[in-house]
């Protein structure tokens, strides 16, 4: 299992307790620090990466990815590149589950935050078809509002499913 932007390493150190062989990479030093620092548990397990550069992966490397609050954060040609790689690294008929906002109140007219974060919110529909594109086939799409209750931060989850290789042949 993939995990994108593992952050603490919260959600690694869940997984591995549950017998996920898991891989966790984050794009910052300070958060892989500190994920080691609290999941000791994940020291081999932790590499900085910063999407959307190529995963340092071999292709149908993972059973799984999750990135939870991770790709809302490069631009609409970055989200492709990412997704693309996603491809690459899952093995065929994998899941892939993401989170991304749909809504984000308070975001300056190029699309950061008071903090300086960037976000790209779209509507489900073009989040779905980005990663349709890029090779899988959704299973499941919930929609929400925030869970810590902020007015104007809204969210989908998709859980998708990496198409089966297509072998093109010559006539």
């Amino acid at each position: 299992m993939l995990e994108i932007g593992c952050g603490s390493g919260r959600d690694a150190a869940v997984l591995l307790d549950r017998g996920c062989d898991v891989t966790a990479t984050d794009a910052s030093d300070a958060m892989l620090t500190e994920a080691a620092a609290r999941h000791p548990e994940l020291e081999h397990r932790l590499a900085q990466h910063m999407l959307p550069e190529p995963l340092p992966f071999a292709s149908y490397s993972f059973d799984g990815v999750i990135a939870m609050a991770v790709i809302m954060h490069l631009s609409h040609e970055e989200i492709r590149e990412a997704f693309g790689e996603i491809v690459r690294v899952l093995k065929p008929h994998r899941l892939f589950a993401y989170s991304v906002n749909t809504e984000r109140a308070g975001l300056d007219r190029r699309g950061y935050d008071d903090r300086g974060r960037y976000f790209t919110c779209l509507p489900a529909a073009e989040w779905q078809q980005l990663h349709t594109e890029a090779g899988f086939a959704t299973l499941d799409l919930r929609e929400q509002g925030d869970l810590g209750g902020r007015a104007g931060v809204n969210w989908v989850s998709f859980v998708a499913r990496r198409r089966a290789v297509s072998v093109r042949t010559r006539m």
